[in-house]
C-alpha cells in the first residue's frame, strides 16, 4: 500500500520536474530573444557607447591638465609669497631709513 505521504512527496517531486522544465523552457527562450536582439540593440547603442568613451577620454584630458595647471600655479604663489615677503622687508628697511633721515 502507498501511504499518503508518498504520494505527498510524489507530487512534490513531480511539481518540482515540472518547475526546473517551465524555468529552462523561459531560460531558453530569452536567450534565444537575446541572441536575436543583441546585434540590433549593439548596433542602435553603439554610436552613443562611442560618444560616452569620447566624452570620458576628453574628461580625463581635462583633469590631467587641470591638476597641472593646479600644481604651476601652487609653485608660482609660493613664489610669490616670497617675494612678497622680501619687498615687505625691503619697505621695513627704508622707512627705517627714512626717519633715521628725516630725525637727523
Amino acid at each position: 500500500m502507498v501511504t499518503g505521504e508518498a504520494i505527498n512527496l510524489a507530487n512534490t517531486s513531480l511539481q518540482n520536474i515540472a518547475g526546473q522544465i517551465n524555468i529552462s523552457a523561459q531560460q531558453q527562450a530569452f536567450e534565444q530573444a537575446w541572441a536575436v536582439m543583441a546585434p540590433s540593440l549593439m548596433q542602435t547603442f553603439d554610436p552613443i557607447i562611442t560618444i560616452f568613451q569620447t566624452v570620458g577620454i576628453l574628461f580625463i584630458i581635462y583633469l590631467v591638465f587641470g591638476i597641472i595647471g593646479f600644481i604651476f600655479k601652487w609653485n608660482e604663489r609660493k613664489r610669490l609669497k616670497t617675494i612678497e615677503q622680501k619687498v615687505n622687508d625691503i619697505d621695513k628697511k627704508l622707512d627705517e631709513l627714512t626717519k633715521k633721515k628725516s630725525k637727523k
